[in-house]
């Protein structure tokens, strides 16, 4: 009988859909062997490529499948009991029947071959004989014809599979037969659509949205209503066209963990580990496309929790923890992109070995390894080559898997953060866009010329006046910086990373700057004008424009001219002082940019602290500025502490550290609303409270001093006849038991 390829391609789609089953729910079966319901579903997907099979005479996946049928109808019927050496032949008839099926995929003939050993092993734990006899067995089941598979099938298995149904419990075998929804499934059949399809339909939509943004222009100019008003139409149809076309390329992340379990199983048992996985968040939906990008960075960092970060289960005992390790993994939508993070409770990042591979690698000099910093730490296991592991083994150990983690990621858009603390495990958080296809983007102009910032990496739009006095644009190892809110905001001209020809700053001129975030740091563009932001359809660049090139795509305007889209990760990355400055924006620049000011002024932040009057602050231990609620107070270990960005920060009153607030409770003086500065030391992030924060000014290096000493208090300076108290950090940080490093300067 001749069959269609396309009858065959329908069996291919709906087997690749069967396995996943399978395999999700054999790993459930050996952790709820009780679950009756689980067990018909996985024994109701195998039935169903068996039948299937049956009826495309492929004889090889019809007599494993019957095999492995009876095993597990067997199980149902309580005949035999559920145990790792079942579950791990079980395993093994998915792996065989995945491997059969993507033959079958590739050449659309099944491949020739023998699964006897396999077949007998399934059979000898189905009938609960030992393997040795099933090994004596082997040749008569090697001498079965193929053609009286199907006979078996109908003589064996089906009498079987009815005598398993217990007479005493009929609603049982109700609930596992019977549909959920009672819902008419003739009248709403799915119908399936190819890929392809899908894709020729996005590129149509882009096309479309293009032709609509080279319309609206035409709208605003001519004054005729019904013409706008058709226009408007258009626009509106055409919105609700592109998402529903995204909507059909978008997928639940869920299909990639289904896969999680399994290779999370497979890589404790060669680990010698225990491992437990746990999920949230797996309705979170992403393109297609990006889901398969991510499917081996997210299999890899997996791979490293287990093999790397999780201990084995008597080190975790000694260690007071549970013997089982837990690897989680969590997805949600935050500001149009799908945040991932995944965790495990493990050992963590052991940096000292890090410090000593890269020393060893000749990465770092002798006098750098005390003074580099753990992010600095982290970026070395980005490098190709690099392994923490002085042996090669089938898990790890060649160096070449976070490199090609972060390149794929990179190349879609996103973005991979790292952080660790010793014996506290590892967090690993990805940031990718939920699609490619179509994006929002902000259009500048540099020059003559016109270009496209992603809405995704847009922090802030900020107009700064050069002048001679005030905040100004200052220079940092070369670097030209602003200081916005008292945070260092490095520059770079765009007409200078494309190449345009720049123009001389005049003092007095305006500068417009876009403040974005890429590759995990803040950095500004100044741009000749910002004109609007609006959706743009990427294009593919050239081959001769990608290497080394600063931009994504292309895209196309209303006038029909072309907009680079511009690749904020790739100029992060090829401006190369970035690294540098992230690294010592939080320790190191307030010092530099105090010993590049006139000698005898030092800035200072101004606030008033409760029942204390006007204070400064020196502005090398101010590193973020925020409100906070006083509800979100929590005590820890007798200290008041916030959660601020992901980190535990220790709070400290600067009212009562300075003896005028007596209260314990903090939200019982300030209210609801607290002013927060923050410190970021090497021991963790302080927050100092205060009632309320004026302003960044210039006071003398000579302080004035008083007669009493009072501890918390450097001395006192004058400014407008108001007296302003100078206060001493690192005093402050060791009154309240938290040792300050010795080389931290006052100011």
């Amino acid at each position: 009988m001749q069959i269609s390829d396309e009858l065959l391609s329908d069996f291919i789609s709906e087997a690749w859909e069967s396995i996943e089953k399978i395999d999700t729910g054999i790993l459930l079966l050996e952790k709820t062997p009780e679950d009756k319901k689980n067990i018909a579903n996985v024994f109701r997907a195998i039935h169903t490529v068996k039948g299937s099979s049956g009826f495309f005479a492929l004889k090889r996946i019809e007599n494993l499948s019957h095999a492995a049928e009876s095993l597990l109808g067997n199980i149902r019927e309580g005949q035999i009991e559920v145990d790792t050496a079942k579950i791990a032949v079980m395993l093994q008839f998915a792996d065989q029947l995945r491997a059969l099926l993507a033959v079958l995929d590739a050449s659309k003939q099944e491949p020739a071959g023998d699964d006897s050993a396999l077949i007998a092993t399934l059979l000898a734990y189905a009938q609960n004989r030992p393997l040795a006899s099933a090994n004596k067995e082997n040749s008569t089941v090697e001498d079965v014809p193929e053609a009286q598979a199907p006979e078996q099938v109908t003589e064996h298995v089906v009498p079987t599979v009815l005598a398993s149904v217990p007479a005493t419990e009929p609603n049982q075998f109700k609930e596992v037969t019977t549909p959920v929804e009672s819902k008419n499934y003739e009248m709403m059949a799915p119908v399936k659509v190819s890929v392809e399809l899908i894709d020729m339909l996005m590129n149509n939509v882009s096309e479309l949205v293009l032709a609509r943004n080279r319309l609206m222009p035409f709208a605003e100019k001519f004054s005729d209503s019904s013409f706008q008003n058709t226009v408007a139409i258009i626009d509106k149809l055409t919105i609700e066209l592109q998402e529903k076309i995204i909507q059909t390329r978008m997928q639940p992340i869920g299909q990639l963990w289904s896969k999680i379990p399994r290779l999370a199983r497979d890589v404790a048992q060669q680990c010698g580990k225990q491992i437990e996985v746990v999920f949230s968040g797996e309705g979170t939906e992403l393109d297609r496309t990006l889901l398969d990008a991510i499917r081996d960075p997210i299999m890899h960092i997996v791979r490293n929790c287990i093999d790397h970060g999780i201990e084995a289960p008597n080190q975790r005992l000694l260690a007071g923890k549970s013997a089982t390790g837990i690897v989680s993994l969590s997805a949600c939508h935050e500001n149009g992109m799908v945040l991932i993070n995944i965790h495990d409770d493990g050992q963590g990042i052991d940096f000292d070995r890090i410090r000593q591979r890269a020393f060893d690698l000749q990465l770092l000099e002798l006098g750098e390894m005390t003074h580099v910093t753990e992010d600095e730490l982290i970026q070395f296991l980005y490098m190709p080559g690099f392994s923490t592991r002085s042996e090669v083994t089938q898990i790890s150990g060649r160096g070449v898997g976070m490199d090609v983690v972060k390149t794929n990621v990179a190349a879609i858009g996103g973005y991979i953060k790292i952080s660790s603390k010793r014996g506290d495990g590892m967090r690993c958080t990805l940031r990718i866009p939920l699609t490619l296809a179509i994006i929002p983007a902000l259009l500048v102009r540099a020059g003559t010329e016109f270009y496209s910032i992603p809405q995704i990496n847009l922090q802030e739009l900020v107009r700064h006046k050069q002048s001679e006095l005030g905040n100004v644009v200052e220079d940092f190892h070369g670097t030209p910086v602003l200081r916005l809110r008292d945070k260092l905001i490095p520059l770079f001209d765009l007409a200078v990373l494309v190449g345009l020809p720049s123009k001389t700053l005049s003092m007095g001129e305006v500068l417009t700057i876009v403040i974005v975030q890429a590759a995990g740091v803040q950095y500004g563009v100044v741009v000749d004008e910002i004109l609007k932001l609006q959706e743009v359809v990427i294009k593919p660049l050239p081959p001769i424009f990608r290497a080394d090139a600063l931009f994504s795509g292309a895209t196309i305007l209303g006038d029909g001219s072309v907009s680079l889209i511009l690749d904020m990760d790739r100029i992060a990355v090829q401006t190369r002082t970035l690294s540098r400055l992230r690294n010592e924006q939080s320790h190191k620049a307030e010092e530099i940019l105090i010993t590049q000011a006139p000698s005898e002024r030092v800035k200072m932040l101004l606030v008033e602290i409760r029942g204390f009057g006007l204070s400064a602050i020196p502005v090398n231990y101010v590193d973020r500025m925020d409100k906070f609620e006083s509800r979100g107070l929590l005590r820890s270990a007798g200290h008041d502490v916030m959660l601020y960005e992901g980190e535990v920060v220790r709070i400290i009153d600067l009212a009562g550290a300075l003896g005028t607030n007596k209260v314990k409770d903090v939200a019982e003086v300030y209210e609801e609303k607290l002013y927060i500065v923050i410190h970021f030391t090497r021991v963790g992030p302080f927050g100092f409270i205060v009632q309320s924060i004026d302003q960044i000014i210039e006071l003398p290096k000579e302080l004035r001093g008083t007669d009493l000493y009072q501890q918390g208090l450097l001395g006192f300076a004058l400014i407008n006849e108001r007296v302003v108290n100078v206060l001493n950090i690192p005093e402050i940080l060791q009154m309240h038991g938290h040792v300050q490093e010795q080389t931290m300067p006052l100011f």
